[in-house]
């Protein structure tokens, strides 16, 4: 999939709707785009403002993502937690891991200059330029 670059760009919207994300992009050029996130498994996000600046918008698939990412979104156990649950969470991420790395998953990141910071694991993803109309 061919995502264009969103640097300097803003993230002007996000709609939740059970289980699939739409993110309303718009590139410096004033290009408009939806970014649909489908299957979402986790979704976290920090700083959601009035002008969310995009530094990148990095797309991880075919590629194993660092494990923070991951942890970002599915936390650890508490530290005092007995050793089986730091096992199976381990476990657990690097079952996401290989998912993101066979193409069977999707991490999504937003990178902020300002505002939004955001990150997401899902099933697929489609991006779709949006048609913009001009009042006369």
């Amino acid at each position: 999939m061919n995502i264009p670059s969103f640097h300097d760009g803003n993230l002007t919207g996000v709609q939740l709707a059970e289980g699939q994300v739409t993110l309303t992009l718009k590139r410096v050029d004033g290009q408009m785009y939806e970014l649909v996130l489908s299957s979402v498994q986790a979704l976290q996000m920090d700083d959601f403002r009035e002008g969310n600046i995009i530094n990148r918008l990095r797309v991880i698939q075919g590629s194993v993502p660092h494990s923070e990412i991951l942890e970002r979104l599915f936390p650890p156990p508490h530290p005092s937690a007995a050793e089986n649950y730091h096992a199976a969470h381990a476990k657990s991420l690097q079952t996401k891991a290989l998912k993101v790395e066979a193409g069977e998953a999707v991490v999504i990141l937003i990178d902020p200059s300002y505002g939004a910071d955001l990150v997401a694991f899902c099933d697929r993803i489609t991006i779709t330029a949006l048609t913009t109309t001009t009042d006369e």
